[in-house]
């Protein structure tokens, strides 16, 4: 289970400076092999952490791209089948993006009229207009053509997008005020950023999901510890191992912070700033 929230200013917008803001927990085995956040490469540079499992290798969940702002975030879709071991890797759609030219509503096409396998997903792309200083999102999922999303407030986790989980409604309704506050100067970066977090920590269990249960299928019974923001197993194998938090300004500054831990519990810090385009 990943779940993310994002804000996208509207073109014409008295709010504030804030471009975008964006939070994502990344779910997962707490043994897989990932590398924290960096930039890979220099030509584009793409800002991500990167998935080492062997046969995956490159992929990523989370990317941003230093030279256009061009930007992707991915989430598995939750089911009740088993995964198609033939199917080629999801995380290589974020990096894959980030390293084309094309916009995101271009590269999503080109997905949906593929004739490869992959396992259900989300895919969220995001294009930066420096004229405007806003980005323009794409989402899209196997089943239907690319949607474009309007301004304003979004959430997703593991579910289609127009049907949400209970802990995507409360968590957005969270993060909503949180961005608020912040728009109105209750809050200024450093104090939003450490709010941001801690609701990403969230380990209030919003069961059962009604949601949930449709999607793990008829013979299968959605584990309460998924109900949660935050996701912890009973055996403590899997769960929430990486927190980023981005958010941009208008004039295109760009701040990254990523938490992760490793499989011993150990949580690291990592934060980046810069300009779009520079």
């Amino acid at each position: 289970m990943c779940i993310a929230f994002f804000y996208l200013a509207p073109e014409k917008d008295d709010s504030g400076p804030v471009a975008l803001i964006l939070v994502m927990n990344r779910d997962e085995d707490l043994r897989r092999p990932t590398e924290p956040a960096r930039w890979l490469g220099h030509d584009p540079p793409i800002l991500a952490g990167r998935d080492l499992t062997e046969g995956r290798e490159g992929g990523t969940w989370l990317g941003l791209e230093k030279r256009t702002g061009k930007l992707a975030f991915l989430t598995n879709m939750y089911t009740g089948e088993a995964l198609n071991p033939q199917a080629h890797g999801r995380g290589h759609l974020v990096t894959d993006f980030l390293n084309s030219p094309q916009s995101g509503t271009d590269y999503l096409n080109g997905i949906f009229r593929t004739d490869k396998l992959f396992n259900p997903f989300n895919l969220v792309t995001m294009d930066w207009d420096g004229y405007a200083g806003r980005y323009q999102a794409q989402y899209f999922r196997p089943t239907q053509a690319p949607n474009s999303l309007c301004s304003g407030f979004h959430g997703l986790s593991n579910h289609p997008y127009t049907q949400p989980f209970l802990k995507t409604e409360r968590g957005l309704s969270q993060f909503q005020s949180l961005v608020a506050e912040a728009q109105d100067g209750k809050r200024d970066r450093k104090a939003l950023v450490e709010a941001l977090i801690t609701m990403l920590h969230q380990k209030e269990r919003h069961v059962p999901d009604e949601q949930m249960k449709r999607q793990a299928g008829p013979d299968a019974e959605p584990h309460d510890c998924l109900g949660s923001i935050f996701v912890e197993s009973p055996n403590g194998e899997y769960g929430t191992r990486a927190q980023t938090v981005i958010i941009v300004n208008k004039n295109g500054k760009v701040y990254f912070q990523e938490r992760a831990r490793s499989a011993e519990e150990d949580w690291s810090s990592h934060e980046f700033e810069f300009t779009i385009g520079e």
